[in-house]
This record gives C-alpha cells, sequence and structure tokens, in this order.
C-alpha cells in the first residue's frame, strides 16, 4: 500500500541563497562618494588663485564658481535622498556619480567664468 504523505521539505522547497549585506563595503563606497563631493570643494578653494588667472576672471566670479557648487549640492542632497528612496539607493548613487563625473569633464574644458560656474553647478547637483 502506497502512502501519499509528503515530508515538509518536499511542500515547501527550500529558499534561494539570500542576499547578505555587506556592510563594510557599503560604508565604504558611501564614504568614498561623500568624500568626492567634499574633497572638491577643498579642491577648488586651493585652485581659486590658479582658475582666477587663466580664465581671467574677478574674484567674485571664483567665489561663485565655490558658492554655486556648494549651494546646489545643498540642495539637491535632501531631493536626492528622497528620490534613491523611491527609486533605488544604488541606482541614484551611480546615476550621482556618473552625472558628477561628466560635471567635471565639463569643468575641465571651461573656456571661461561662466562656462565654469554653469558645469559646477551641474555638478553639485
Amino acid at each position: 500500500m502506497s502512502t501519499l504523505v509528503k515530508t515538509a521539505a518536499q511542500t515547501h522547497p527550500a529558499p534561494a541563497k539570500e542576499m547578505r549585506p555587506r556592510p563594510r563595503i557599503m560604508l565604504s563606497v558611501m564614504l568614498l562618494s561623500v568624500f568626492m563631493a567634499v574633497a572638491n570643494i577643498f579642491v577648488v578653494n586651493v585652485a581659486t588663485p590658479a582658475i582666477q588667472s587663466g580664465l581671467h576672471s574677478s574674484f567674485s566670479g571664483v567665489q561663485f564658481v565655490i558658492t554655486g557648487y556648494t549651494l546646489a549640492y545643498a540642495i539637491a542632497l535632501i531631493i536626492g535622498g528622497r528620490l534613491g528612496d523611491r527609486y533605488g539607493r544604488k541606482r541614484m548613487l551611480m546615476i550621482g556619480v556618473a552625472g558628477f563625473t561628466l560635471a567635471s569633464l565639463l569643468c575641465g574644458v571651461a573656456s571661461g567664468v561662466n562656462m565654469l560656474i554653469l558645469a559646477r553647478i551641474i555638478q553639485g547637483l
């Protein structure tokens, strides 16, 4: 006589390998991203005299290069956090780093202070 008794293992398949978060790697990526954004402020502060002479700009124009980036970064920080909650933090971080890199390229090829200000505001966003 055959019985059709199923064991618990047969009725409930084993769950797929659970993804373990790697907190040290995640922390390293986040700290590196924040460092990259904040270090950019310090680099431009140090390079202010070279930017001023190289682009033949006034001191106030170069100060707006620094202020525009910092203000755009501060404004976009809260909005970016909310978008990260909505669309995924990893996706938004990757979009942000890619945008930062492209804007850095624009800053590098800026031919005048106005173009540099615009590129720095984009970079801050």
